[in-house]
């Protein structure tokens, strides 16, 4: 089995470094399909979790990831299959707005059908990395990281399916022989002991310009500690160790559990780790990926976040001290420890890592780090820290939404990598978090630790001050105050709407572009439901956030790096319509069969930003019922950076040499279908970019009812 370590970039030589990204392309990709091969096909429609989707969405998804991502950055222009490229884009996380379908096989395509669209993209990419220049740089924004992002994104999802295929029955796997597992199955296990790590500083400095081998947008920025002297666990805590815990009744003991943690315990009725299996004889057997085995005692034991924390409060309860969890920077000072004892940092991970040993964990102290064993792989190993942006983070622009989502103080990082942890995961830089309730190939290693940790961040207070710039204008443009008595831009269209149409109820509506949300709140209180949709994942966060919280704090510009800072909080009337509005990220451009039918879509500040606007406006009409509206703002800052000018719809000659501005191109394709029920009007807006400095923009509003 191809084992594909982290790509590391030369750009000193792009001919060969090609060669090597198209070789860890295929290899991806053919070894996540070999992954879904060894179960049998009507499992594909199944949900091994129920908080997660049919197994057939993840085969299709990661193909998808790179068909969206290359027409999202100007790459490609041309989709394989619209259909496919929306249905099977979002719906990974149970974020709240990711949209969990039915599982009923009426609703899905066939197996064959996806593994036929998955060779067509393979075709795509192979010919994509082939025709790409010699001169292309492989730096941050451009294409070829695109490609390489897709192959990481893979490799995330070989092992995330890995572990829901490991929830099936067991009567759903092959016989499997390109999966090798650990032979090692002991009854024994080594007895854990407290080792003390010293006291140094940890430092995280990588920049996006410099970077040697793909990262992920957390991994970026600046980010320094001192780690005050501490003890770790000498091993993994291995199953026979956290046998104890459960053989004391750990699982019924309330105060071993956070608030949280009980809630889900109970919510579940968990009496010992998910991968264990309880015999009739009493004795427990140990579900891996394919089989199911005598009980490795000596193997690490699986966890939760939860139930991880349990067992430090369990254990600190029985030796008579303090024991957690390590923080982010614990983990990081106990790496470094290792790497000071190195002549030089070994090319290849040590440890079962990166599938080069077995497609399972082994016992914890067969690969020893020095005093300690698997710092890195066999399993993941839960931390304190909820992930947090380190200074100077910058979301990529094509997937905003891998990390953006998770500064939410509900997702805990873990550190070190698993068996199945390939390419950037088995890099220590990279930074993967997950919700607590979560099942990972993870376990844990436990500290005994002075070290203050009251300074781990979170987002749990509701503030939004780890967005950017050009989010917090958006918010302060919803939700702030009214600037050179300019009326607040979402509002004022959404009375238009209903001044011209009546206060009548619409009973669906599609809000596109909704941004931060402000429409979508607006549209609720004349709507039975409404579905706000936006590309940008940052703006769907803080939709979201308001939409459960009712507020959040977020900061502004006042000059330089002096900031002000303020609430967005929705009044007691929008709260009573929110529950009305479904947030989705999501693309104007290739919207879902299930948004069709709809009363009234209403398209703000939107069109100047779509790849395709024309296509957009040809085809709208079929979103609507017949007599529904369409309303739609812009002020037409036509741009080549967000539109190539073949796809303009106005502010260019036409084919007579005359030119056509973007009201006359829109009357052109939306006469076919449309009639227009009001006037274009103007409609100013401001967007405050600092306490100097704001942007007056003039977009013009226009009414349209389906006639055809």
């Amino acid at each position: 089995m191809y084992s594909p370590n982290p790509i590391f970039i030369d750009k000193n030589n792009i001919k060969e470094q090609k060669e090597t990204i198209k070789k860890a392309f295929h290899s991806t990709y053919s070894q996540y399909e070999d992954l879904f091969d060894n179960i049998d096909e009507s499992a594909m429609y199944m949900q091994p979790d129920p908080l997660r989707q049919p197994l057939l969405f993840y085969l299709a998804h990661t193909s998808v990831f790179y068909i969206n991502k290359l027409v999202l950055s100007g790459a490609i222009t041309n989709r394989v299959n619209k259909h496919f490229e929306n249905l099977f884009a979002v719906g990974v996380d149970e974020m709240s707005w990711d949209d969990i379908r039915s599982c009923d096989t009426d609703q899905w395509p066939q197996v064959s059908e996806v593994r036929s669209y998955r060779s067509k993209v393979r075709k795509i990419v192979d010919q994509f990395i082939d025709e790409a220049s010699v001169e292309e740089k492989f730096s941050w924004k451009s294409a070829m990281w695109v490609i390489l992002m897709g192959i990481d994104h893979e490799r995330i999802h070989l092992e995330t399916s890995s572990v829901l295929i490991r929830q099936l029955p067991i009567d759903k796997i092959k016989e499997t022989h390109s999966w090798l597992e650990c032979s090692d199955i002991d009854t024994d296990y080594p007895t854990n002991e407290l080792l003390e790590v010293s006291q140094r500083d940890v430092i995280c400095d990588k920049s996006t310009q410099n970077s040697a081998q793909y990262g992920w947008d957390n991994e970026y920025g600046f980010h320094k500690s001192n780690v005050g002297k501490f003890k770790a666990s000498k091993y993994l805590v291995s199953n026979g160790e956290f046998k104890k815990f459960v053989d004391s009744n750990g699982y019924q003991n309330k105060e071993y559990w956070d608030a949280d943690g009980w809630n889900w315990k109970n919510n579940v009725q968990a009496t010992f780790p998910k991968f264990w299996l309880l015999q009739d004889t009493g004795e427990y057997k140990l579900r891996t990926i394919f089989k199911e085995i005598e009980m490795p005692w000596s193997w690490p034991a699986e966890l939760n976040y939860y139930e991880s924390k349990a067992f430090c409060n369990y254990l600190s309860h029985e030796l008579k001290t303090g024991i957690r969890l390590p923080t982010e920077d614990e983990w990081l000072s106990l790496r470094k420890e290792y790497e000071e004892t190195l002549p030089a940092i070994p090319a290849n991970q040590p440890g079962n890592i990166n599938l080069q040993h077995y497609s399972s964990p082994c016992p914890v102290n067969k690969f020893p780090f020095d005093r300690f064993y698997d710092i890195s792989g066999n399993v993941w190993q839960w931390t304190e820290t909820s992930i947090y942006p380190f200074e100077g983070f910058e979301p990529h622009p094509v997937y905003d939404d891998f990390t953006i989502p998770t500064f939410d103080g509900l997702h805990n990082l873990i550190k070190g990598g698993s068996f199945i942890s390939t390419g950037n995961l088995s890099n220590p830089d990279s930074r993967y978090a997950f919700r607590k309730h979560f099942f990972q190939h993870a376990g844990l290693r436990y500290v005994e630790s002075n070290n203050d940790i009251s300074y781990e961040k979170s987002a749990t207070d509701n503030n939004l001050y780890n967005l950017d710039e050009i989010v917090m204008q958006y918010i302060d443009m919803h939700y702030g105050p009214e600037y050179f008595d300019v009326p607040n831009y979402p509002q004022y269209c959404i009375s238009n709407i209903v001044n011209v149409l009546g206060k009548s109820r619409f009973n669906r509506t599609l809000d596109l572009g909704c941004s931060v949300g402000r429409s979508s709140f607006e549209l609720a209180k004349y709507s039975n439901y409404v579905k706000g949709v936006d590309l940008s994942a940052r703006f769907i966060q803080v939709a979201t956030l308001l939409q459960e919280k009712g507020r959040a704090s977020y900061s502004i510009t006042k000059e330089g790096d002096i900031k002000s800072y303020r609430k967005a909080v929705l009044d007691q009337d929008t709260l009573g319509h929110a529950n009305k509005i479904k947030f989705m990220q999501g693309d104007a451009c290739n919207l879902s069969n299930t948004d069709k039918n709809m009363d009234l879509i209403f398209a703000g500040n939107l069109l100047d930003r779509l790849n395709d606007p024309i296509m957009f406006l040809e085809n709208i009409h079929s979103y609507l019922v017949l007599g529904g509206h369409f309303a739609i703002s812009s002020p037409y800052t036509w741009l080549e950076e967000h539109t190539q000018k073949s796809h303009w719809v106005g502010g260019i000659r036409d084919k007579n040499g005359d030119f056509t501005d973007t009201y006359q191109g829109m009357f052109n394709i939306l006469s076919k279908n449309f009639e227009v029920v009001a006037q274009p009007q103007d409609i100013p807006f401001v967007i405050r970019e600092t306490g100097r400095k704001y942007q007056h923009s003039i977009a013009q509003f226009t009414l349209w009812k389906r006639v055809i």
